[in-house]
């Protein structure tokens, strides 16, 4: 059997073959991001590649196919430079592809310098002090699981109301990570007491509730970060439509598994969490 470097090497140069005979001249550029990017890769991870096509005829080069000896299944993407474009302006948080690719093939050095481009683009607003027009980014972000919201609510198949769903998780975790980080927002002093605040909080209502129980693990924290985050869309007192769709995604979901669910996990917790990060929040925004 030959090694994972082996055969993600034969794919790759079975991609560059590939656009040699049908469209020579379209491929720009192929990158390697993902778990082999990182480095955390096992026996069964498929390769994910960043392949950078000049025109049209590029899109010959995207297929799918599953590995007989491994049982593996690849997708091979195409990326036009508009969509990078589109990404290095920071649209939208996942960019990953942007930034970490790994350039395992270039057509021409003007390529590379293409990307280093879009990439320092990139760098040059993820740097920039947090504006008005990166929580407008964060809103349309919104405004898509809005969209997805209603078509949730108003579908009869429940294939249609699972995508929904999917897609209002999606796109609210798209806008919380558009916002700025918790501690650039409010201080590192802040964060630690809201952090200690909501683990006694937390340990307390657990040990009245449950005296004869132990917690373990952070996840009450986490919880509380989530809807603090979410309030980072609060203008003049109003209440933040993030606020309202990560109660109803994240808490609501702790409520509905801790009625119907029997898994050891305190989703009494996690809603203690949400409850306090709340708090907190929206006083720390009217302070």
């Amino acid at each position: 059997m030959i090694s994972l470097e082996e055969r993600n090497q034969k794919i790759i140069d079975a991609v560059i073959k590939k656009a040699d005979i049908v469209c020579p001249g379209a491929l720009a550029l192929i990158g390697i991001y993902g778990s082999f990017m990182m480095g955390d890769f096992y026996e069964k991870s498929d390769l994910d590649l960043l392949i950078i096509i000049n025109d049209d005829r590029g899109w010959q080069l995207g297929c799918a196919f599953i590995q007989d000896d491994l049982q593996v299944g690849h997708d091979i993407y195409c990326t036009t430079w508009e969509r990078l474009q589109n990404d290095a302006k920071y649209e939208h948080p996942n960019i990953s592809k942007l930034m970490d690719a790994k350039i395992v093939y270039c057509a021409d050095a003007k390529y590379k310098e293409q990307l280093d481009t879009l990439r320092q683009m990139a760098k040059d607003i993820l740097t920039a002090p947090f504006s008005e027009e990166d929580y407008t980014k964060a809103e349309k972000q919104l405004k898509e699981a809005e969209h997805c919201f209603t078509s949730a609510m108003i579908s009869e198949h429940k294939s249609d109301v699972l995508a929904g769903a999917g897609g209002v998780i999606y796109y609210v975790e798209n806008a919380i990570a558009m916002l700025p980080t918790l501690e650039e927002r409010y201080g590192s002093n802040t964060m630690l007491f809201a952090i200690l605040l909501t683990a006694l909080v937390a340990g307390l209502i657990q040990w009245i509730c449950f005296p004869h129980s132990a917690l373990l693990g952070a996840s009450g924290i986490v919880f509380m970060m989530i809807i603090m985050a979410s309030l980072g869309g609060m203008h003049g007192g109003g209440i933040p439509l993030t606020l309202v769709f990560v109660f109803l995604v994240y808490v609501g979901r702790e409520i509905y598994s801790g009625i119907v669910l029997a898994d050891n996990i305190s989703q009494l917790t996690h809603i203690v969490g949400g409850v306090c990060g709340a708090v907190l929040g929206i006083m720390l925004r009217r302070n």
